[in-house]
């Protein structure tokens, strides 16, 4: 009798100890999420306040051509971390920069009305 005492105390506790293992990866989980999402938030934040303050250095200068400038600049830093890859194919057709940015922004504006 004393055993089958001790066994259901010990299955009990492996059950409460199954039960907090879970409820601490569901909330490293959250908390994981969370920390993305304030992150994608500060870098949209830095983003907006880098288009404003060029818009403002460069009187006539028109939203697209800012928006193009920031682009070509995300592009430069992608191109940059590709520092370790043995080949990397680019467009070699002349004005091939305007199309490119012409198919990262349908892409991106594809993807927000998803």
């Amino acid at each position: 009798e004393r055993l089958l005492s001790a066994a259901t105390t010990r299955a009990e506790a492996n059950k409460q100890s199954i039960i907090l293992q879970a409820e601490g990866s569901a909330e490293a989980e959250r908390l994981s999420g969370l920390g993305l999402a304030r992150q994608r938030k500060a870098i949209v934040n830095g983003l907006s306040k880098s288009i404003r303050d060029f818009g403002k250095s460069i009187p006539n200068s028109t939203t697209d051509e800012v928006m193009q400038m920031v682009m070509m600049n995300q592009y430069y830093d992608t191109l940059k971390s590709f520092d370790n890859a043995k080949t990397v194919f680019l467009p070699s057709v002349p004005n091939s920069h305007s199309a490119l940015m012409q198919d990262v922004s349908t892409a991106m504006f594809t993807e927000q009305q998803r």
